[in-house]
């Protein structure tokens, strides 16, 4: 028996220890191993293969590059490599995670602009954004991410990109890192650790005198990302995405309106981004969707219509509906926020006949321990 048929039985026991819940952990604890052991699983079987005789691939292959297209008419190379049993690169080499924060991120800025890209993953920001000018700073976790964000600036030579590895924090100290792909985060106990960045040291240690855009998408992190940068916020009031994912957020122990009241006490104006709209937003609303992306800024709305063109309008009743029914295409999470949150919603939402047979219907999806986590990630 050779090495690979020896070792095959004991991943294969493996994957089934991955769908053991330990309740003793919290909920992003627990996502946050579990995914750091698939990609172990994931590499092994590669390394296994590798030992098996050579035989006709039956897994889809896409390119290690793919070629997006700009909205201006360019186009830039971004490194995805192996997409095999990963579903957000193959979301990416598909087109499929040009979402709406990509498509306002570059309407918005502009040449010569500073952007700090936290929690940059494989540069699906930072790339296209230097490619149209910016010096951009792209701060990510994982290591293997950080590798295709140096091969893409490579293929677009680009110059003004600058990439730092470690988690974002308050204060100095090290974390310990889990995830993989785009599910990189700080977990509480991990084989591997990093440094902290507190972004306000970073900018005083490169004499960076100012900065224009932040993008904040670290999985959790965020809270300690705001209070690390606040030096630099308050100096130069940047413009900022954020992503709020309640359950992140309710895994390490805060809620998303923390951050965007945290925002709005820095003289922020907040907007949730929907369907190409600005829609203007109150820091203590409640959100229908388990994540969603938010714009804070400082500027009018005159000049935010002007620069990116997308226009400032508010966010009606029936479009949080329409997105409340959407929900049912997608998974167990999901649909246990809204059942966590349907209480805090206005009432005409809770009102609608609709609204509430999708509900009814979700109470099957109900995990009390779940549900803790997600109000206290909406609070």
């Amino acid at each position: 028996m050779n090495l690979r048929d020896e070792l095959r039985p004991l991943l294969d026991k493996f994957r089934r220890v991955l769908g053991v819940s330990q309740l003793n952990q919290s909920y992003a604890a627990l996502a946050g191993q579990i995914a750091a052991l698939s990609q172990t699983i994931h590499s092994m079987d590669q390394k296994l293969d590798r030992q098996a005789p050579l035989a006709p691939s039956t897994r889809a292959s896409l390119p290690d590059f793919v070629t997006i297209n700009l909205p201006n008419g360019k186009t830039y190379e971004l490194s995805v490599g192996d997409t095999t049993g990963d579903h957000f690169l193959q979301a990416v080499a598909s087109g499929g995670a040009n979402d709406l924060n990509w498509h306002f991120m570059n309407d918005w800025v502009r040449p010569g602009d500073m952007l700090f890209d936290v929690g940059a993953n494989i540069g699906t920001i930072s790339i296209p954004a230097a490619v149209n000018g910016a010096t951009v700073h792209a701060f990510e976790l994982l290591d293997a991410n950080a590798q295709h964000i140096a091969r893409s600036a490579v293929a677009n030579k680009l110059e003004g990109l600058s990439i730092v590895i470690g988690a974002v924090a308050d204060k100095p100290g090290f974390a310990g890192i889990g995830g993989f792909s785009a599910w990189g985060q700080v977990v509480a106990e991990a084989m591997i650790s990093l440094s902290h960045i507190v972004i306000d040291d970073y900018a005083d240690q490169r004499a960076i005198g100012h900065v224009d855009f932040m993008k904040l998408d670290v999985e959790g992190s965020e809270r300690r990302a705001l209070v690390g940068a606040a030096r630099l916020i308050a100096r130069d009031h940047p413009d900022i995405m954020i992503e709020c994912n309640a359950a992140s957020c309710g895994g390490n122990g805060y809620s998303y309106r923390e951050l965007l009241r945290h925002l709005a006490g820095q003289g922020y104006d907040l907007y949730r981004l929907h369907e190409r709209v600005l829609c203007p937003w109150d820091a203590d609303r409640v959100q229908e969707v388990i994540y969603t992306d938010y714009f804070a800024t400082t500027k009018p709305p005159s000049y935010l219509t002007a620069r990116s063109g997308w226009p400032v309008a508010p966010l009606e009743d029936e479009a949080i509906i329409q997105t409340i029914l959407d929900q049912d295409q997608f998974g167990d999470l999901h649909k246990q926020f809204l059942r966590a949150t349907y209480s805090s919603l206005p009432a005409a939402i809770q009102a609608d006949p609709r609204v509430q047979a999708m509900l009814q219907k979700w109470a099957a999806f109900d995990d009390p321990r779940v549900l803790s986590i997600l109000q206290t990630g909406a609070a």
